[in-house]
């Protein structure tokens, strides 16, 4: 089960993996549909190592889900967190503004 509620250093995680250029392209990649590390490596022209050490991070926080397929490792956007993420954070912020 995927833990849905988070604290400030689960959003400071969160936002660490963000902070990449390569992994903001990553997501945005993989929010159309699900790909291998080949074929995310090939459509963002970086290595295949490049492209597996950028989907383990942003998979240890949980913004990505693989699945094995054979002898592939199919990724895909956890949107589900994404969208209570960003839910949470303006949350925070109106919290914020009001006091």
């Amino acid at each position: 089960m995927i833990k849905m509620e988070f604290s400030l250093r689960d959003k400071a995680k969160l936002f660490k993996a963000l902070s990449e250029e390569r992994r903001l392209k990553i997501l945005r990649y993989l929010s159309g549909s699900e790909f291998c590390v080949g074929d995310v490596a090939q459509k963002l022209n970086m290595s295949a190592s490049v492209a597996s050490h950028h989907l383990k991070i942003l998979e240890n926080v949980k913004l990505v889900i693989r699945r094995k397929e054979g002898k592939n490792v199919i990724f895909k956007v956890n949107s589900k967190l994404l969208k209570k993420l960003f839910k949470d954070i303006f949350k925070f912020l109106r919290i914020e503004k009001a006091s």
